[in-house]
């Protein structure tokens, strides 16, 4: 199969999923998707974008070799939106090397606190900041005060995202058992 005339052909979740399993955990093929997502060929990328996230859920390890590329790919400039929360969402199946993990953190809160990002896009950030702040727990600290703001002032998604976030940030006190009078 032709990965490039595949993803130009039709844009459905049908030819995503076709294209998911034709590259299955093959290296080489997984290789062409991610040099189809650098071209600079906008609407090959997005789709690309799309099977890849896929594959990064069936086989994580497919997508460790391109985590830092992915992240500088980030701060490239008109970044399509589809572009970002995949990638966004792949770091979710993946480890991040602790050296570039300050990369995708400052890149993270930037999205966060962007209020004209796509809530799509700024949920997954939060939760791959969510997953530094495991490594990093004074990250914590910049992170409870934002969510706070953001557990008030946003959509549905947000709210949603914001509250449970703060949850895995703050411990809860133990409840004490309520005393009979």
């Amino acid at each position: 199969m032709d990965i490039k005339a595949a993803l130009l052909k039709e844009h459905s979740k049908k030819q995503t999923s076709s294209l998911v399993s034709y590259i299955g955990n093959n290296k080489e093929r997984f290789a062409i998707l991610i040099e189809v997502l650098f071209a600079n060929e906008p609407v090959l990328a997005q789709r690309a974008a799309w099977v890849m996230r896929y594959c990064a859920e069936t086989n994580p390890t497919l997508i460790k070799k391109y985590v830092p590329r992915l992240i500088k790919n980030l701060s490239t400039l008109n970044l399509h939106d589809a572009i970002k929360r995949n990638t966004l969402r792949c770091f979710m199946f993946t480890k991040v090397p602790e050296s570039i993990l300050g990369m995708l953190a400052d890149y993270c809160f930037k999205i966060v606190y962007n209020a004209r990002e796509a809530i799509a896009i700024r949920v997954y950030a939060i939760y791959n900041l969510l997953e530094i702040c495991h490594l990093y727990k004074e990250l914590g600290e910049e992170l409870i005060p934002l969510l706070q703001l953001l557990k008030d002032d946003e959509s549905p998604a947000m709210r949603l995202c914001a509250k449970k976030g703060i949850a895995q940030l703050i411990p809860k006190e133990k409840v004490l058992p309520r005393q009979k009078r």
